[in-house]
Formats: structure tokens, sequence, C-alpha cells
């Protein structure tokens, strides 16, 4: 049997020993797993983007992946852990509306409460659950241990504020919800908002930019030019070939995006 996954995604940066030591409690309970960081570069306390970039890799890993998410502004509050079955994997994370995105991929997910504390380290610090909860936590559950071991069902949590596209006959509005590393400006438009109408004649407005239709790649425009693109997270995006639109364009998260079309021809039948 293959080793299982744990996948790591925090606030933590790689300059301090917090990431490393998560790892050692984690190998130190269970040394046979595998690893993966997935980032430890998400902006300090920024839970929406830890959601956001959390949703675009999980999909990728195999079943019984168990993810840890350590974005926690709460740490040490009153504030609930999660821990939650989605699809075939699964999420350990501070109830803190980080999971927004995966319920929203996962409309029915098991959530359990951690409070198991015979799974906790023997000292647990207040500012780091990551650590001495969460890892230990995902540690056992890769050697088997029972989610429903980790503490009871619960029904209210925090689901985030996913914001849904507005959508209408010939027009869609949503806005930018990421920057990534390219500068590339994702909006919460997905492919599937977009699928009726013919991408040739869509027109997207962002503030005081305008760009005409939806291109398959960014080198279908000259170096320089500014394109849309369904990114490969399956979301509209605004790209800069070559650049960084974030650059260029300044506009922040939350900037309204409208994309107006029209319907795409339906293919026209044969004569006989």
């Amino acid at each position: 049997m293959a080793a299982p996954f744990i996948t790591l995604t925090t606030d933590f940066g790689l300059r301090d020993g917090y990431v490393a030591s998560m790892k050692g409690v984690i190998l130190s309970i269970a040394p046979d797993t595998r690893i993966v960081d997935i980032t430890h570069e998400i902006e300090p306390q920024d839970v929406k983007q830890a959601g956001i970039v959390l949703a675009t890799a999980a999909g990728y890993f195999p079943s019984g992946t168990v993810h840890v998410v350590v974005v926690d502004p709460g740490v040490g509050t009153d504030r609930a852990l999660l821990a939650v079955e989605a699809g075939t994997q699964i999420f350990l994370a501070p109830d803190n509306g980080l999971l927004g995105v995966i319920f929203e991929k996962y409309p029915l997910p098991k959530v359990h409460q951690i409070t198991n504390k015979k799974l906790f380290m023997p000292r647990v610090s207040r500012t780091f659950h990551g650590r001495d909860i969460l890892s230990p936590v995902a540690a056992y559950l890769t050697k088997g241990l029972p989610i429903k071991e980790v503490g009871p069902i619960i029904t209210k949590y925090d689901r985030g504020d996913f914001l849904h596209p507005v959508t209408r006959v010939n027009s869609v509005r949503g806005m930018i919800v990421y920057r990534d590393h390219f500068g590339n400006l994702m909006t919460n438009i997905s492919d599937a908002d977009l699928q009726s109408w013919d991408p040739a004649n869509l027109e997207i407005r962002a503030g005081y930019t305008k760009i005409v239709g939806l291109s398959g790649s960014y080198s279908d425009v000259e170096k320089g030019e500014l394109l849309c693109c369904v990114g490969s997270a399956g979301y509209l995006e605004i790209a800069l070939r070559e650049g960084s639109a974030s650059d260029k364009l300044r506009f922040p998260l939350g900037t309204e995006v409208e994309v107006t079309g029209t319907p795409a021809r339906a293919p026209q039948a044969k004569s006989t």
C-alpha cells in the first residue's frame, strides 16, 4: 500500500521553524507519511486567499489525502477546529470560513469538531494549534484513525462567504477574488457561467478596462497586451502576456467584473 499524503497550507513563510516543527510532529507519529507543501506564502491572516489556493490544488491529490490548513487569526480564542470529510479527502482547519470554497465544491460534507485531547500534543500552545493539534490529528488519521474519533459531528460552522456571480440573460457580474504569483487576476466567474455564450463576442469590463473576446491561451495576443481567458482553476482571469495584469491595472480584490455577450449559435442540421 502506498504511503498516505498530508498537505500543508499556511501563512507561515519559510524563514522560521514553524513549518518544520509541524512536519516533525507528523513524522514522529506517522514516519511513512508523505508531506506535500501546497504553499506557505499565503498573505498573513488572509483566510480567503488560503481557501482559494487550497481549492485549486486539493482535487488533484489521491483519495484519503489529509489537508492541513493553518491560516488562523483567531488562534487562542474559543473558535473551533474542524475535521471535514469532503469527497474522498479530509480537511483540517480552523472554523473561520477558510473552507468556504471546499464547502461550495462539496455541498454535503461531514464536519467534525476536533475535541479529542488524547490526540493532541502533551503540551498545547495557545498560539500554535497547527503544530500541537492539527498536525498530530492529521498523522493519526493517516494511520487509519476513523474520523469520528476526532470529535462529534456538528452542523453549525462557518461556511464562509463565497460569493456567486450574478447571471442574467446576456451578462454575468462577478469580481476579482485572487491574484497569483504571475499577476493574473482571477474572478469568481466560472467556465460554466460562460458556456452558452460565443467566446469571440464576449466583452469583459473591469474598472476602466474593456477586453473583447475570450482567449484560449496567453499567446493569443501580442506581448504586453491584456487578455481574458479561463485559467487552470476553471475561472475567468484577466492576464497580461509576459507581464503582470495586477501591476498594470492596480485593481484591488473585490473589483467588479462584468461580462456581456451573445448566445453561441447552435450548429445547423445538415440537409439531406
